[in-house]
Order: C-alpha cells, then sequence, then structure tokens
C-alpha cells in the first residue's frame, strides 16, 4: 500500500492506471490533508472510515494499492490503510474502471466495514462485515465483475428470528432469514 499523494495531470504511471482514478486520489488526499469532519466525508461519498486518521499527519497513515481484483487485466483502486499487515485488510473505498469510466465499487462505515481476502495466487473475494443490531449481523462474500459486487454467500446471525439457533446461510443481502437456511454446512 503506497501513501496517498496528490496527482499531478501530466503524472503518468505503468499503463496510465493512476491517472484513470486521479479525480478519486485528489479527493481523499484533500479530505486527509484538510482533516475533514466526518460529515465532510459522507458529503462527497468517501469512507467515513478515513476519519479515523485524522491524527498528526493523516497523509502518513492512508494508502492506495492498484490491484486487478477480477482477472480482467484493469487494476482496480483500492483506499486503506497504510501497515505492515494492512489493517487485517481492510478496505475503505473501491473503485474499477472496466470500460475506462470510473465506478466507486464499495465503501465502508462503522458498522459496514469491507475486507480483502485472498484466495488463492491472484483470486480475490471481499468480505463484508455489516451489522444492524447486536441481534443481527452477517458476514457477506463477493467477487467483483464488471465494476460490481457479486455475492457469492453470506453468513447471517439473526437471534431475533430463531434464539437458540441463530446462524443462516444467505445467498442475498436483504436481512430476511425466512428466505434462508440453517444449513450451514452444505
Amino acid at each position: 500500500v503506497e501513501e496517498v499523494a496528490q496527482v499531478e495531470t501530466e503524472e503518468i504511471t505503468e499503463n496510465n492506471k493512476v491517472n484513470v482514478y486521479k479525480e478519486q486520489m485528489n479527493l481523499v488526499y484533500k479530505a486527509l490533508s484538510e482533516k475533514w469532519e466526518i460529515d465532510q466525508y459522507f458529503d462527497n461519498d468517501i469512507s467515513s472510515l478515513i476519519s479515523n486518521h485524522r491524527e498528526d499527519n493523516p497523509l502518513d497513515s492512508v494508502g492506495y494499492a492498484l490491484e486487478d481484483l477480477d482477472g480482467d487485466g484493469k487494476d482496480e483502486l483500492l483506499i486503506s490503510a497504510v501497515s505492515k499487515d494492512f489493517s487485517g485488510g481492510m478496505l475503505y473505498d473501491v473503485y474499477s474502471a472496466p470500460n475506462g469510466e470510473v465506478i466507486h465499487v464499495l465503501s465502508g462505515h462503522e458498522r459496514n466495514r469491507y475486507y480483502l481476502q485472498w484466495l488463492e495466487e491472484e483470486i480475490y473475494m471481499i468480505a463484508n462485515e455489516a451489522s444492524n443490531s447486536a441481534f443481527n449481523s452477517a458476514w457477506y462474500y463477493y467477487t467483483l465483475s464488471g465494476g460490481e459486487l457479486k455475492l457469492s454467500q453470506g453468513v447471517v446471525f439473526n437471534a431475533a428470528e430463531d434464539e437458540n439457533n441463530p446462524w443462516f446461510l444467505a445467498y442475498d443481502t436483504d436481512w430476511d432469514s425466512a428466505n434462508d437456511t440453517h444449513d450451514i454446512d452444505g
């Protein structure tokens, strides 16, 4: 993960990868350098989790990586914390440009966090840790295709639905356990 820096118009990297995401990288740079308040992150459609890095020099703690998550030969832009352990793989924002136009794929927030999961060499999944309450939470697992998250499956905890057997296997994200199953083992 590289530190976020302002991208100049004429800056060109390998295959012009950074310039595709110049606007998004400059917005994150602005948020960090100006030490925005949390509502400004929401107003600008970027992850509010970045606001956790408003300490002395936030530009040293948030960074980016360019990685081809879906195997289409085009890198996605991942915004995350800069650390040796990649903050457990937590993603703040992910952008894709499958057809040259940038798509904001995801934005993590306090009760809706995303993590990059390596399955095997060059195969990635994105895990989503989501919560509605202490009685209702989920882990959804996605792949990326064409700039969109595609749900593989989810594991939902819903104690309000079934206090004695609260774990459900889901193939949708509607939070309705009535159409999910208790058959976690398959």
